[in-house]
């Protein structure tokens, strides 16, 4: 009994450091608050792997915002790979193209060495 509850502390334990973004429904349509609801926590939830970003106002004055995904380092600059999504209204599938793309990289960052890598030498603005 004592090992079960050491490996359930454990499995707890490994999960909790695991990187998750916010849950998203890519099976229906989201509107621009839904995704910039989106953006705000899976920025807020993994801290050590993502930023929220201020890119900028929409013609109609509401915040455009992005997120940098990658491993910070210390004294070097990344390059940096551009992703965008949702330019235009009527585009809304974009986003989900977006989102697709930030579940990929920061839910498999700590099983798959090549995202790994890729999040440790370079930086995604999306």
């Amino acid at each position: 009994m004592k090992w079960r509850s050491l490996l359930q502390f454990l499995a707890l334990l490994s999960s909790a450091a695991a990187y998750r973004t916010a849950p998203f429904d890519l099976h229906r349509y989201n509107d621009f608050p839904d995704f910039q609801a989106y953006l705000v926590r899976t920025a807020r939830e993994n801290p050590g792997l993502v930023r929220l970003l201020h890119i900028g106002n929409s013609h109609e004055g509401r915040p455009l915002l992005g997120v940098l995904i990658g491993k910070p380092r210390q004294n070097f600059k990344k390059p940096m790979v551009w992703l965008d999504g949702g330019n235009h209204a009527r585009e809304w599938p974009a986003f989900h193209v977006a989102v697709y793309f930030i579940e990929q990289l920061v839910n498999n960052y700590d099983t798959d060495k090549k995202i790994k890598l890729y999040l440790d030498e370079l930086d995604f603005l999306v």
